[in-house]
């Protein structure tokens, strides 16, 4: 992995990092030993809230926002995307500018996998030329299909997660397959 980043890098390739913790497989503190070094060298840092709090120590009761500028002291160069389940995602740029998704609403079949489809779709909107708030709603966009999915590996459609991503307003907006 460290090679990879390496020549990514090299190959001024856009580098992103998921911090995507399993307590079963490791310590809070072995995890964070490990995966800094990678998210040092991202551009783009994913993570759960949940995994800001175990693994980056961001106090539990503090907002997303204060999370985001709390972490991005350590990794200023890196925008860093914050997931939030149901409440949708935030990111904040190297520039400090903060920004906020809501989640789209989806009838959930099963949520395994929904950070990746996540990643993917905020991925996709960024390697397009989009700007942060619209990578977010691919992101979310992309989430919600894979909640109405079952398993962890989403084999989704672009258009539907194009219409829903461009859809005025998440909550108002509508799932279809």
């Amino acid at each position: 992995a460290e090679r990879c980043v390496q020549l990514a890098r090299a190959g001024g390739l856009l580098v992103s990092f998921d911090l995507n913790y399993r307590s079963k497989l490791w310590s809070a503190a072995d995890a964070y030993l490990i995966c800094e070094p990678f998210m040092a060298q991202a551009d783009v840092i994913f993570m759960a809230i949940r995994d800001a709090h175990a693994v980056c120590g961001a106090a539990a009761e503090d907002s997303a926002e204060s999370v985001c500028r709390q972490l991005h002291p350590r990794w200023p160069g890196a925008t860093l995307v914050i997931t939030r389940g149901s409440l949708g995602a935030v990111a904040l740029d190297p520039q400090g500018t903060y920004f906020e998704q809501a989640a789209f609403p989806a009838d959930e079949v099963e949520r395994l996998g929904g950070g990746d489809a996540f990643s993917a779709g905020y991925l996709c909107g960024l390697l397009e030329g989009q700007e942060i708030p619209s990578s977010l709603r691919w992101g979310c966009a992309a989430a919600a299909f894979k909640y109405t999915l079952p398993g962890d590996l989403p084999l989704l459609d672009r258009s539907p997660v194009e219409r829903l991503a461009c859809a005025t307003s998440p909550r108002s907006s509508s799932l279809e397959r």
